[in-house]
């Protein structure tokens, strides 16, 4: 036997809601059983919830990730499944959580570069995305983001890469006198 406190005034730690016949299952850690009668009484995400505890206490990572999906546990789910399980399925809930950082990793050990390219842009890891968009092949997004974080002398190489000699012009004259590159530029 083990006591539990709960506080009933406070709704974050409310597990469910509107479903007396799922109480004494739940308290008696027959989850399942629980899961079923949240599911019977309507209540699909409580029992979706309960029913993704259950699995991922049993093990059944995979079973438990697409219960939480379900449930909107989105960052959950994404962390159940990266890794060596399912790193794409894991970046898109990663996505839908808004995570754009994990979302950036897992896209990149699923070897997706330009998608993670654009959330470690967005999670402000530059030299991250100029990474992936380098190992992507995408020239032109290099050359742009490093126009943005003002690297123009590098931006003006990669504009000659690219073969826009009036870019790489363009560039070169943003660089500031007090700039280390500026007797090179």
């Amino acid at each position: 036997p083990s006591k539990l406190a709960f506080d009933l005034q406070d709704e974050s730690c409310r597990i469910f809601d509107g479903c007396p016949e799922a109480v004494e299952p739940y308290l008696m850690g027959n989850l399942e059983a629980a899961a079923d009668a949240l599911e019977t009484a309507g209540l699909a995400t409580a029992a979706a919830n309960v029913r993704g505890e259950h699995y991922a206490a049993i093990g059944e990572t995979e079973k438990a990730a697409r219960a939480f999906q379900s449930a909107g546990r989105f960052e959950e789910a994404a962390t159940l499944l990266s890794g060596d399980v399912d790193p794409g399925a894991a970046a898109e809930l990663y996505e839908r959580a808004g995570n754009h950082e994990k979302a950036a990793t897992a896209w990149e050990q699923a070897g997706d570069v330009v998608r993670a390219a654009r959330h470690y842009e967005t999670a402000y890891r530059y030299d991250d995305a100029l990474d992936c968009y380098r190992r992507a092949g995408l020239t032109d997004k290099v050359c742009e983001l490093l126009e943005k974080l003002a690297r123009h002398y590098e931006a003006a190489g990669c504009a000659l890469e690219l073969g826009d000699a009036d870019r790489a012009i363009r560039d070169l004259k943003m660089i500031d006198l007090r700039d280390p590159e500026y007797a090179r530029a």
